[in-house]
């Protein structure tokens, strides 16, 4: 799994949590990669495949398609960190491997650069009878696709800044008056809602507006003219005194249950623990399952690195939410990690149980002449101020740090993370942990929890 810990582009917005690189080129054909760690003539057939012992690994990609992807390698390493099995996962992105004390399972990118040999190496420790889930599960529609062409009535003075939601996509305004929806081939059903809104950010001095009309694929539409979205009061508990906090209210629609409408509040300065945020929502019509989501991001002034995210869903007509950053404790990170011999660690304060923790530190070393730059992430459920990077074993030793005389460190990232309706780091382990951890958008259990109301907080510092 690539992490969170990538670049994501509206964090110079202010409103994305930063991670580190996510670079997937080709796999590099020529990287000393061994072929097998069984050197038996003949070598033992493997367990059943429910045996309590197995180990076993999908990988999907980071595309949201849910996906194989089938550049990853395994090492399965036992509790000693002695390899155990690795390989090219197969054509469904699965490997397995027989550990009955548990061990370590590493994940392995390597692509070659214009600069030299990168790497992204994501590690978990794991126990007996895992099922991991590396990358992001399914949360867009796959097809060829199409479009729907329609009408809208625009908001007077406002010729731009319109957007369109609806259960297989988005859509946008072309011209004063039309709107075209974007989809997949056989996504849409007979009839379906859309949700029209405009950008009140955009649309400077327009408070926010919306529109719920029918649509088909064959026919298009002709969306009557938009109303002012009601008021809706989100109260952030638990806030640090002085901090900025920013809000936003969206509406998520089956299946897929992605972000959209999303009305966004000015930032505020919390004068109090309590703090109360005015937003507006698009309340559905009656018989639709569409349901809110509200996002609140703690920090101590905007843009800085140490950063709270709270998100809870709440019912489609829902006026008002409560989000507690006590209700799920965790750790604030005060400052950025540093590696220190085989130790990454940082300062932080508080204390909290988290679901995950995720760890990444860059790192770059030469093996011979060619510069090797990569990204350890590490995968845990602990909570204190350091983690040590488990190795590789020897045979891996060019894409492992700890194993080259003079490796170079930057800062890294690390991301906590619980959830009310995930039950700590053994149940985290059974999903796909590219959705539990917010990989790309922040969309915190895209493609898990369908239309489940639960609440979810993040600490980090990237």
């Amino acid at each position: 799994m690539t992490s969170w810990l990538r670049t994501r582009s509206w964090i110079a917005l202010g409103w994305l949590a930063a991670c580190g690189g996510d670079h997937r080129d080709t796999p590099v054909d020529g990287a000393p990669m061994p072929t097998d760690a069984m050197t038996d003539d003949a070598p033992p057939p493997p367990p059943p495949v429910d045996a309590p012992s197995r180990v076993s690994v999908t990988v999907l990609t980071n595309a949201d398609d849910g996906g194989p992807d089938t550049t990853a390698r395994v090492i399965f390493a036992d509790a000693s960190r002695q390899l155990v099995k690795q390989d090219l996962v197969d054509a469904t992105g699965s490997l397995s491997a027989d550990l009955p004390a548990g061990g370590f399972v590493h994940v392995l990118h390597v692509f070659d650069s214009t600069s030299g040999r990168g790497v992204n190496l994501t590690s978990i420790r794991v126990k007996p009878g895992d099922h991991l889930t590396f990358g992001v599960a399914g949360h867009t529609p796959q097809g060829a696709a199409v479009t729907v062409q329609g009408t809208f009535t625009p908001i007077e003075n406002v010729s731009t800044n319109y957007a369109f939601a609806h259960r297989c996509g988005s859509g946008d305004a072309l011209g004063i008056n039309t709107a075209r929806l974007s989809s997949v081939a056989g996504c849409l059903s007979a009839t379906f809602d859309v949700l029209g809104t405009n950008d009140s950010a955009a649309s400077e001095g327009i408070s926010p507006h919306y529109v719920w009309f029918t649509a088909t694929p064959a026919g298009g539409f002709a969306a009557p003219a938009m109303q002012e979205m009601p008021p809706f009061t989100a109260t952030i508990h638990a806030v640090p005194v002085g901090s900025a906090v920013q809000v936003r209210r969206m509406t998520l629609l089956p299946p897929y249950y992605n972000d959209a409408a999303a009305v966004t509040a000015q930032t505020v300065t919390a004068a109090d623990a309590n703090v109360p945020v005015p937003v507006a929502y698009p309340p559905p019509p009656a018989g639709t399952t569409a349901i809110g989501v509200v996002e609140a991001r703690v920090s101590p002034t905007t843009f800085d690195p140490q950063l709270q995210v709270i998100r809870t869903r709440v019912a489609g007509n829902a006026a008002s939410s409560d989000l507690d950053l006590a209700a799920l404790p965790l750790p604030v990170v005060q400052t950025a990690p540093t590696l220190s011999g085989k130790v990454v660690s940082w300062t932080q304060t508080g204390t909290g149980t988290p679901d995950l923790r995720e760890v990444s530190i860059p790192i770059g070393y030469k093996v011979g002449t060619l510069n090797y730059t990569m990204t350890w992430t590490v995968i845990d459920g602990a909570a204190d101020s350091s983690v040590e990077l488990p190795g590789l074993p020897t045979m891996f030793a060019d894409f492992d740090p700890t194993q080259q005389p003079a490796p170079v460190s930057s800062t890294g990232t690390v991301l906590y993370i619980d959830y009310s309706n995930v039950q700590g780091f053994d149940a985290a382990r059974q999903l796909p942990l590219g959705s539990l951890d917010g990989h790309n958008s922040v969309l915190y259990g895209a493609g898990l929890f369908e239309g489940q109301l639960y609440s979810v907080h993040a600490s980090m510092h990237f």
